[in-house]
């Protein structure tokens, strides 16, 4: 890697996790990985420390340049590799996986915050003593979204099965190309449709109250906890119901969800419920798609009151939204938005770490939670025999409910992350209890 290679700028979003990195807890991803078979302590580190080889961004620390900040990747031949994932590599034995020992250890991990300038934005904890050993991955949300973590741990089974593995290049950061569309004269065009879209969405938001399902909302950002639960109905069940009902897998969740918080908030606190979603930006970079990195741009579905019971019109309501935000990609209609966002980075960290806690304080830019519906991780397990896994699971904090979906083995899996100043485990295991409730009167529309 010459020098030209090894530094890169920080985009929009990794700027977003930087500034928030120093209010926040943790804006760790965790990922649980469950393997069929054993694997010995010393398989997994030199599968783990090999992979950082080719994987530059994940052996990177955070440096300041001129007047921002960026990633800089440590040569794999330097020293400082082999200490740094000697401190990132941890191994726990002798913990039972339905004990709260290893509940505590996966919460300890999602909540442990990292010194990006000074360690590797990567760590895990291998769990070797149970006949389905764990892997658990600690990923700072500076280092990649859910499309990285997925790209990586198909590496690490790819490696354990003896394929071989190819370098993974570091990717220039800028979401550009994926904005702007040839040719550059209706890069104007673009812009003025994008602002008065923007125009006309807080024009339509006046009025709107987000719920926010909590009984008491923080006004400061706090540790995070999880739960996950085996979804009772199987893949092909859920594929059937979404075809019959006429919408996606995800809109089938999402419209699950919003039941619930419905169900258990009302509209006493409200009369909009607000979902975050992401959808993935590599798909409209032409050449050079980014592969490592923050490519996603968030959106909010919004489900005003008025359709609060009518269970297939909050289907109608996601779906129409959804493929509306996908027209405003497909068209390029989103670069005012972008271009404001980018303002916030010429702030500096410190004035947008101290703008995004007083926003958090005066209850700014609520949302009443996020989903993310990863998909199905099968082909994960098409790499070989030898390593294989059972349970894959996400989890990313945030200051609300977010709920990630994943599919594996024939079952789909919810993860729900929750922040302890405003929910109790208890409450959260009432929530699950609800989205699966709403899920199954669903199943029953889709039969009748």
């Amino acid at each position: 890697m010459t020098k030209n290679e090894n530094f890169v700028k920080l985009n929009r979003s990794d700027f977003l996790f930087f500034a928030m990195d120093s209010i926040i807890t943790s804006l760790t991803q965790l990922i649980t990985l469950r393997f069929k078979e054993k694997h010995d302590v010393d398989e997994i580190k030199l599968a783990l420390r090999y992979l950082m080889t080719l994987y530059p961004r994940f052996r990177s620390v955070v440096q300041p340049t001129l007047f921002s900040y960026g990633i800089k990747v440590i040569d794999q031949d330097d020293r400082k590799v082999d200490i740094l994932f000697q401190e990132a590599f941890k191994v726990k034995r002798n913990i039972s996986l339905s004990s709260d020992q290893y509940d505590n250890l996966r919460r300890d991990m999602l909540n442990e915050p990292f010194s990006l300038e000074m360690s590797f934005p990567i760590r895990f904890c291998y769990l070797p003593d149970d006949p389905k050993p764990v892997l658990l991955i600690s990923l700072h949300h500076i280092a990649g979204d859910g499309m990285s973590w997925f790209h990586f741990t198909n590496a690490l089974l790819a490696h354990l099965n003896g394929k071989k593995i190819s370098e993974v290049p570091l990717d220039n950061s800028g979401v550009t190309p994926a904005l702007i569309d040839d040719p550059f004269y209706k890069i104007p065009f673009q812009f003025l449709k994008s602002l008065k879209r923007f125009v006309t969405d807080i024009g339509r938001s006046k009025g709107e109250k987000i719920i926010r399902p909590s009984i008491q909302p923080a006004d400061f950002y706090g540790p995070v906890n999880s739960y996950y639960h085996v979804i009772n109905y199987d893949i092909p069940t859920i594929l059937s119901i979404s075809r019959t009902l006429g919408c996606s897998i995800t809109v089938l969740f999402m419209a699950s969800l919003a039941r619930a918080i419905i169900k258990k908030s009302g509209n006493k606190k409200g009369n909009v419920i607000g979902m975050l979603v992401s959808f993935d930006l590599r798909p409209y970079f032409k050449k050079n798609k980014p592969v490592l990195g923050n490519f996603v741009r968030a959106f909010m579905i919004k489900i005003h009151e008025k359709y609060f019971n009518d269970p297939m019109q909050i289907i109608e309501q996601i779906n129409t939204q959804l493929k509306e935000f996908q027209k405003q990609l497909n068209n390029r209609e989103i670069l005012f938005p972008w271009m404001l966002d980018c303002l916030y980075m010429l702030m500096g960290k410190k004035l947008y770490s101290r703008a995004i806690s007083r926003a958090r304080k005066k209850g700014l830019y609520p949302i009443t939670c996020q989903v993310s519906n990863l998909g199905n991780l099968d082909p994960l397990n098409t790499n070989g025999e030898n390593a294989q896994l059972c349970e894959a699971i996400a989890t990313v904090p945030v200051y609300g409910i977010f709920m990630t979906i994943t599919g594996l083995d024939g079952k789909f899996v919810s993860n729900f992350s929750y922040p302890e100043a405003e929910f109790t485990k208890d409450e959260i295991v009432d929530y699950v209890k609800c989205f699966e409730n709403e899920l199954g009167n669903y199943v029953i529309a889709s039969s009748s």
